[in-house]
C-alpha cells in the first residue's frame, strides 16, 4: 500500500516521460532507512512495467566488491582487469538507457568507488540520453567524510538531476497504512515516528500488543519459523549480499521448504541469483541475534562453499575469511581483493582490504608484511589519509631495517618523501631523503640511487633550491637510462626536471611539461600523468595563465572521475578556486575555497588554500568573516616555512591590512616571506608583495625575479601595468594598479573598475582615498550584476534567502544547495548585512517585505 507517496510517484513518471521524449533524467531518491525508498520504487516498476526497468543493488559489506551495483545487470560486461572498469560500464549503460528505459541504483550509500565514478558520469551527461535512472541513498547515516557527499557534489548542478526526498509518514499517513486493524495508531506514530518500514514490520507481526522495537517485530517472525528455516534466514543474513541457490544447497542442504516458509512469513523476497532479505533491516536483526560461535560456523561453511566457485569473488571471499577467523584464506583472498579494487580504482576499498589482511599479518615474514604496508600506504596517500599512509610507510621502513634490506628500506622512504612533502613536512622529508640516499649509494645499485635522488632533489625544489634540484635530477636521469631505455622511473625524473623548469622560466616552459605528460599518456602511465595535470594546472593558474589551466583542471578532474583519487582531486579544485579568484568570479571562488576547507579529508594544503581563497574573496567583496578565515589560514599553516605556504600566507594578509585600513602592517605582515621571495626563482610572489610595500610605503627592495605587471607598477607605469594585468584576465589586479597611481583620474578609474566587478570592500577602500584628495561624483547604488532585486543580492544569496524563508538551519541549506556549511554561513552573512538586519528570522521578513523571495534554483 502506497501511503502519501503519489507526488514522489508523479515526479518519477514525468521524469520518465521527458527522458522517453529525448531529455534523460538522473533522481537521486534519499530517506532515512526504512523510509520507503524500495515501495516507492517498486510502485514505479508496477507503473511502468517491469520489462523496461532494471535494477542494480549496492550491498552492505565493510568492503564492497567493485562496480558490485552493476554486477547482476543482464548483458552488462565488467572487466575487473582493467583500471577503466567504470568508464567502461558508463559505455555499455549509455548504449543500452534508450526509448526511456530506467535503471534503478538501490542504496547507492553502500557503493564503491568504482561504482561511484560511474554515477559522476552518469550525473553529467544523463542529459543527452533517453533514459531515467534512479538512484537510492540514505542520508541519515552517511557522516561528511562519505564518498557519497564527494560524488553528489560533482553531479549538483548538471539539467537532467533532480534530488527527491522521501520524508516520513505524517500521524495521518500511518492511520491510513494501518486501515482498520486493532492498534493504537498515536502510539505506532510515537513508536515508529512515521517510518513506513518500522509501521509495515510492527503491523505485519500481528502482535496483540504494539512491540517497542524494529527488532523485536522482526524475531517475532522469525520465531514462528522452524530450526532449519531460522538456519536458512541467518545464512542469508550472514551472506550480506544475497544468497543462490548453491550456496543455500552448500551450507543448508534441502532447504528449499525451508525457504518457501521464509518467503510465507514475508523475510526473504527473491533476488537476481537467489533470495535476500525483503528489508534491510530484518536483515541486520537477523545477523545480529547470531550467537559468535554460530556466526563463525556459518561464515566459515560459506567460505567453504563459495571458494569452489569460478571465477572467484575474491573481495566476498575475503569477507567471509575475516568473519570465519581463517587467517590462511584471509591472506589468500585479501590482498588480491585489494588489487582488484585497485585496478579499477577504488583505492579507499583497496585500503580496507589490505587492512583486513594486515590484522592476520602475523603469520607472514617481515619483509611480506612490510610489502602490505607499503601497498596500503600508496591506497591511503590516494585517498588523502595522508597521516594513516606516513605511518604505514615509517612501520615498513622499519621492518626493511630490521631485516637488512637496505634497497627495500631506500624505497619505502622515497615513497615516504612525497608524502611528507605533500604535508610541508620539508624537515622530516630531507632525513628521509639522506638516508634513502645514503643506502642506494652503499649498495651501488643505478636504479635505487636514480630514485634517491629523485627523493633528494623533490626536497631540494620544496626548499627554492632550483639549480641544486635540477643538478640532482640531471645525474639521476643519466643512472635511469644508462641502458638506453625510457623506463618509466626516467619518466619520472624528467616530469620533476620540467616542473623546475616551469618554476624557473614560467609559461615558456609549459611546452616541456607538456612534452613529458603526452609521453606519460602515451604510456599508458596514468600515475605520472595525473601528477602533471595537476602540476600544470596549478603553475598555469600561478602564472595566470587561465585557458591552460582551465584545459588541465578539466583533464585532471576527468581523470579523477574514474578512479578514487582525492588527494588528486583537491589539489586540482586549488587550482579551480585560484583561477575564479583571478575572474573575480566571487561566488565561485568562495564555494570551491569553502569546499577545499571542510572538505573533511586529510590535506592540509587542500585547507589552507581554500581558507586564503575563502578570506579574499570576502574581503574584496566586502563581506564578513575574511578575518575568521586567515585566522584558521594562519591556524593550518603552522610553522610551514616553504615560500609555497608562506608567501600565498603574506600576500593575504598584507591585501587585507590594507583592505581593512591598516596599511602600517603590510611591513611587518609580509616578512620574512617577502626577503624570502625576493632571493628565490618567484617572481609572482616578489612582485606582488613589492607591490604592496610600494603602495603602502614600506621598503621594496630588489628581486632576483618580478612578474612584468609587478615590475611596471613598481618602475611608475600604472597604465602598462594595468594593461598587463588585463592581458591575463586579471580586472581586479588591473584595478589596483591603476589605483596606485594616486592621482584624482586613476582613482575615479580604479573605483569604477571595482565597482563594475563587485570588489565592494575595495572600491570603499579607493573611494577614500579619492575624496581625501577632493574627488567628487563618484556613483553610488547597486552593480548591473545584482540590479535585478532592491536588496543588491547576487544570485546564489538570493537562493540562501529563499530557503531561510523556509525556516531551514545553515546545515539543511548546505545539503539543499550541496555545497559546504562554511559557504552557507559566509552567503548568510553577507545577506544579513545587505538587508540590514540583526538575525535570519528578519531576513525572511524584509525578503517579503521587498519582494525578493524567489525559488531556490
Amino acid at each position: 500500500m502506497l501511503v502519501e507517496r503519489s507526488d514522489h510517484l508523479d515526479a518519477l513518471a514525468g521524469a520518465r516521460a521527458k527522458a522517453a521524449l529525448g531529455t534523460g533524467q538522473l533522481v537521486l531518491v534519499s530517506g532515512e532507512a526504512g523510509v520507503g525508498k524500495t515501495t516507492l520504487l517498486e510502485a514505479l516498476g508496477v507503473a511502468i512495467a517491469p520489462t523496461v526497468a532494471r535494477w542494480g543493488r549496492c550491498d552492505p559489506v565493510a568492503v564492497p566488491r567493485p562496480l558490485g551495483a552493476f554486477a547482476d545487470l543482464d548483458g552488462l560486461r565488467i572487466n575487473g582487469d582493467e583500471m577503466d572498469g567504470a568508464y567502461r560500464v558508463f559505455e555499455q549503460l549509455r548504449d543500452t538507457l534508450t526509448d526511456g528505459s530506467v535503471l534503478v541504483l538501490e542504496d547507492v550509500h553502500w557503493a564503491d568507488e568504482a561504482t561511484l565514478s560511474v554515477l559522476r558520469l552518469l550525473g553529467r551527461r544523463i542529459g543527452s540520453w533517453r533514459g531515467l535512472i534512479v538512484a537510492t541513498y540514505r542520508d541519515d547515516e552517511l557522516d561528511r567524510r562519505h564518498p557519497l557527499w564527494l560524488a553528489l557534489g560533482d553531479i549538483a548542478s548538471p539539467a537532467g538531476v533532480t534530488r527527491l526526498p522521501v520524508g516520513r509518514l505524517s500521524r495521518a499517513g500511518v492511520a491510513a497504512l494501518a486501515g482498520d486493524r486493532a492498534v493504537d495508531t498515536d502510539e505506532l506514530y510515537r513508536l515508529s515516528s512515521g517510518n513506513a518500514f518500522y509501521v509495515a514490520e510492527v503491523l505485519a507481526a500481528n502482535s496483540e500488543h504494539v512491540p517497542p522495537t524494529v527488532r523485536d517485530a522482526v524475531l517475532a517472525r522469525v520465531a514462528r519459523l522452524d530450526g532449519v528455516a531460522v538456519g536458512v534466514l541467518e545464512v542469508v543474513a550472514l551472506a550480506a549480499q544475497g544468497a543462490g541457490p548453491r550456496l543455500l544447497e552448500g551450507v543448508c542442504p534441502g532447504a528449499e521448504p525451508s525457504v518457501r516458509a521464509c518467503f510465507d512469513a514475508g523475510l526473504l523476497v527473491a533476488a537476481p541469483g537467489g533470495v535476500a532479505f525483503r528489508h534491510e533491516l530484518a536483515r541486520l536483526v537477523v545477523a545480529n541475534d547470531v550467537d559468535p560461535a554460530r556466526r563463525r560456523a556459518v561464515h566459515q561453511a560459506i567460505l567453504r562453499t563459495l571458494s569452489d566457485d569460478l571465477p572467484l569473488d575474491v573481495s566476498r571471499l575475503a569477507t567471509h575469511a575475516d568473519e570465519a577467523a581463517d587467517g590462511p584464506a584471509v591472506m589468500r583472498y585479501a590482498p588480491e581483493a585489494a588489487r582488484e579494487a585497485a585496478r579499477l580504482g577504488a583505492h579507499r576499498e583497496a585500503a580496507s582490504q589490505y587492512a583486513r589482511a594486515l590484522r592476520f599479518a602475523s603469520i607472514l615474514p617481515p619483509d611480506q608484511r612490510a610489502e602490505l604496508l607499503e601497498a596500503r600506504a600508496e591506497a591511503l596517500f590516494h585517498t588523502d589519509e595522508q597521516v594513516a599512509s606516513m605511518a604505514d610507510l615509517a612501520e615498513a621502513t622499519a621492518l626493511y631495517r630490521e631485516i637488512d634490506e637496505p634497497l627495500r628500506e631506500s624505497s619505502a622512504l622515497c615513497g615516504l618523501v612525497s608524502h611528507q612533502l605533500c604535508r610541508g613536512l620539508t624537515e622530516d622529508a630531507g632525513a628521509s631523503a639522506a638516508r634513502a640516499l645514503a643506502l642506494a649509494e652503499a649498495s651501488g645499485a643505478r636504479s635505487s640511487i636514480a630514485r634517491a635522488r629523485r627523493a633528494s632533489a623533490s626536497v631540494l625544489f620544496a626548499d627554492g633550491q632550483l639549480d641544486a634540484a635540477s643538478a640532482a635530477l640531471e645525474e639521476a636521469h643519466v643512472l635511469a637510462t644508462l641502458d638506453g631505455q625510457a623506463t618509466e622511473l626516467a619518466l619520472d625524473i624528467e616530469s620533476g626536471l620540467v616542473t623546475v623548469l616551469v618554476q624557473r622560466d614560467g609559461p615558456a616552459a609549459f611546452a616541456a611539461m607538456e612534452a613529458v605528460l603526452d609521453a606519460a599518456l602515451s604510456r599508458g602511465d596514468r600515475g605520472l600523468s595525473l601528477k602533471l595535470h595537476n602540476n600544470l594546472a596549478i603553475s598555469a593558474a600561478d602564472h595566470h595563465v587561465h585557458d591552460l589551466a582551465d584545459r588541465e583542471i578539466e583533464r585532471g578532474l576527468a581523470a579523477c572521475e574514474h578512479q578514487d583519487l582525492d588527494l588528486w582531486r583537491l589539489s586540482i579544485l586549488i587550482a579551480r578556486a585560484f583561477v575564479a579568484l583571478d575572474r573575480c568570479e566571487w561566488d565561485a571562488a568562495a564555494e570551491t575555497g569553502s569546499y577545499l576547507a571542510d572538505s573533511g579529508l586529510d590535506s592540509p594544503a587542500a585547507r589552507f588554500y581554500g581558507l586564503i581563497v575563502l578570506a579574499l574573496t570576502r574581503a574584496r567583496r566586502g563581506d564578513p568573516g575574511a578575518d575568521d578565515a586567515l585566522a584558521l589560514a594562519d591556524a593550518t599553516a603552522g610553522d610551514m616555512t616553504p615560500l609555497s605556504w608562506s608567501g600565498p600566507l603574506s600576500r593575504a594578509r598584507a591585501e587585507i591590512a590594507w583592505l581593512h585600513g591598516q596599511p602600517e602592517l603590510v611591513e611587518q605582515l609580509s616578512e620574512p616571506a617577502y626577503s624570502l621571495s625576493c632571493t628565490s626563482w618567484a617572481p609572482w610572489e616578489a612582485g606582488v608583495l613589492s607591490c604592496w610595500r610600494a603602495r603602502t610605503g614600506s621598503p621594496v627592495r630588489a628581486a632576483r625575479l618580478t612578474a612584468e605587471p609587478c615590475a611596471l607598477e613598481l618602475a611608475g607605469r600604472f597604465q602598462d601595468a594595468a594593461d598587463a594585468w588585463d592581458a591575463l584576465g586579471c580586472r581586479y589586479e588591473a584595478a589596483l594598479a591603476i589605483a596606485a597611481a594616486g592621482d584624482g583620474d586613476s582613482l575615479r578609474e580604479a573605483y569604477e573598475r571595482l565597482r563594475a566587478i563587485g570588489a565592494d570592500g575595495a572600491g570603499a577602500v579607493v573611494a577614500r582615498q579619492a575624496r581625501a584628495l577632493g574627488v567628487r561624483g563618484l556613483a553610488t547604488g547597486p552593480r548591473q550584476r545584482a540590479r535585478e532585486n532592491p536588496a543588491n543580492l547576487t544570485a546564489r544569496e538570493l537562493d540562501v534567502l529563499a530557503l531561510l524563508g523556509e525556516g531551514l538551519t545553515n546545515a539543511a541549506i548546505a545539503e539543499r544547495l550541496v555545497v559546504s556549511p562554511r559557504t552557507v554561513d559566509h552567503h548568510v552573512s553577507a545577506v544579513l548585512r545587505k538587508l540590514d538586519v540583526p538575525t535570519r528570522a528578519r531576513a525572511g521578513i524584509e525578503a517579503t517585505r521587498l519582494g525578493i523571495g524567489v525559488p531556490a534554483r
